[in-house]
């Protein structure tokens, strides 16, 4: 586990030593991290992953207009990742950017702004070693939702933070 602060926050280098598997003051004790979760394989499937596949086949309308553009990171991924879209370089290139953006190695990752579930529970899980069982369910109830409703966008799972 890596070193978190006495608010138990996690730092970008930390997060970022932690996924590359390096030893610092940090991640005195580096381990391999897997590139999903159980958890967040699931998600991105009903989450991103799904209307990414809408988006490719041409089958996403929003607000009667059909969308063509598909999420940075996705094709980020193609061109850098082989198409693998793991939550692993998804967590990378989001602090990647926020380095390359004025932010610091020693500046705290807030998973409060997080609206994509499958990388909140990520990093809650990969992070934090949180049990993300029950939250899991939750994100995929809200996007099945058994009262015969829709949910027309992806990354706007209402209560998403206080799942767990």
């Amino acid at each position: 586990m890596i070193r978190l602060d006495k608010t138990g926050r996690a730092n970008y280098g930390a997060v970022l030593d932690l996924l590359d598997c390096v030893k610092s003051e940090w991640n005195p004790d580096p381990k391999r991290v897997c590139n999903d979760t159980e958890s967040s394989k699931m998600i991105f499937q009903i989450e991103e992953g799904g209307e990414d596949q809408k988006v490719q086949s041409g089958n996403l309308i929003r607000n009667g207009k059909k969308i063509n553009h598909r999420r940075d990171w996705l094709v980020l991924a193609d061109i850098y990742n082989n198409g693998d879209y793991t939550q692993k370089f998804h967590l990378h290139n989001y602090i990647d950017f926020k380095l390359h953006d004025g932010a610091t190695r020693a500046d705290y990752l807030y998973d409060g702004r997080i609206r994509n579930a499958a990388l909140y529970l990520y990093i809650r899980e990969i992070v934090y070693e949180d049990d993300v069982t029950d939250a899991c369910e939750k994100v995929i109830n809200f996007y099945n939702p058994t009262d015969g409703q829709t949910v027309s966008q992806v990354n706007n799972v209402h209560g998403l933070h206080g799942f767990l």
